[in-house]
């Protein structure tokens, strides 16, 4: 034996049920702060995927800018992607089939970052006669992919690469959009009978409002000129509405709850622990030692017990988030149908291992300095149980 703390698992392995209430404490904190935060996350991953879905993965749209303004935007370092978007209401005179129809042109690498969640079927347009239909034309027009469609008021005929999902206006009346490249909608609608807008998606690492606000005071806009994705920033914690700061700050009153509530029931638990050993503590300082060391054997013990019941917390934490999940995404799919399932929250694991080794560290003092406490002589004398 090098150290007085190579016995501890010696002890430990001798006084296994003194410590089963101590490990079943520090399982139940780690498990109850994993499925609280593990929830509060997919919950919030819920949300953005329900906006994206329901708005696309845009934070921000500028209008009635010049190129210029527009190219200088693109390359700030803060966007991460970014595409000019336009588009021509029904009422500009063109029309599928005597149909009124809407025409919009995107770029496709823009396409496929914001609202590639939309496309059901087939692909983006990859050339000029190419188009993307919304699904409910299938329906209305009875089209399928590479069908070949004309456009009245183009007179060109193009072949449908995908469809869409349907916006529920479109849905509800019956009509439909087309979707082209950019390069195309340019190509084939005239300058004047469409607008152009300015699609911006920002990183995720940078402060969206600041960047925002920044872009609108060096270029000079108006508030008319700058639409955000509301929505979408406010589950993303991006907005001055304070959703997602409810919500964590809800989980860390009950982190601290809970905290509170395991350092009582594992300080009395070591409490215990300790005096039914006081005999064994007198002992070690009969043979030289320190209060220093036994408090150090005392916390060391609380920690290694963290070996086992931190890894079992999370587990049982994570599969009771996976359970709950897939029960509420069934119970109500209009409610939760983006609720993420097998998904594994990296803060709920961060708050629990934190609470299993803030509990045992945190408890592990009054019991330390009892056990510091004891006299060489009570051991000797036989008053094992007095401290």
């Amino acid at each position: 034996m090098k150290s007085y703390l190579d016995l501890i698992p010696i002890s430990a392995k001798n006084h296994k049920k003194q410590g089963r209430m101590t490990l079943f404490c520090i399982i139940l904190s780690v498990f109850l702060v994993t499925v609280i935060f593990g929830m509060a996350e997919m919950a919030i991953r819920s949300q953005q995927y329900q906006e994206i879905k329901t708005g696309g993965n845009w934070h921000v749209i500028f209008s009635d800018i010049d190129q210029e303004t527009g190219a200088l935007i693109q390359v700030r370092p803060e966007v991460a992607c970014s595409s000019w978007y336009a588009y021509v209401k029904e009422a500009s005179g063109f029309s599928i089939d005597g149909r009124a129809i809407g025409i919009a042109g995107i770029d496709g690498e823009a396409y496929a970052s914001m609202f590639e969640h939309e496309l059901v079927e087939g692909s983006f347009p990859k050339s000029y006669n190419e188009i993307v239909l919304s699904e409910s034309a299938k329906s209305i027009l009875k089209v399928k992919l590479g069908d070949m469609i004309t456009i009245d008021g183009i007179g060109e005929t193009f072949t449908i690469s995908g469809f869409a999902a349907a916006s529920a206006n479109q849905m509800r009346y019956e009509s439909f959009s087309v979707l082209l490249s950019m390069e195309a909608f340019r190509r084939h609608i005239p300058a004047e009978d469409y607008t152009e807008q300015l699609v911006v998606q920002l990183s995720t690492f940078c402060n969206m409002q600041k960047v925002i606000a920044d872009i609108t005071q060096t270029f000079h806009l108006n508030e008319k000129q700058v639409a955000q994705n509301g929505n979408l920033l406010m589950v993303l914690g991006q907005s001055n509405d304070n959703f997602v700061i409810q919500l964590y700050g809800c989980a860390v009153v009950l982190f601290f709850l809970v905290l509170i509530a395991s350092v009582l029931m594992i300080t009395s638990s070591l409490n215990s622990n300790v005096m039914q050993r006081t005999e064994f503590f007198g002992m070690l300082r009969c043979i030289g030692a320190t209060k220093k060391q036994i408090m150090s054997i005392v916390r060391r013990e609380g920690l290694r017990w963290c070996k086992f019941a931190i890894p079992g917390g999370l587990a049982g934490g994570v599969v009771v988030v996976w359970i709950l999940c897939a029960v509420l995404k069934w119970i109500s799919p209009e409610y939760f149908a983006e609720m993420p399932v097998f998904r594994v929250s990296g803060i709920s694991i961060f708050c629990g291992i934190a609470v299993g080794l803030l509990t045992v560290l945190i408890a592990a003092q009054s019991p330390a300095k009892k056990a510091a406490g004891v006299s060489p002589l009570m051991a000797v004398s036989g008053n094992a149980y007095q401290i």
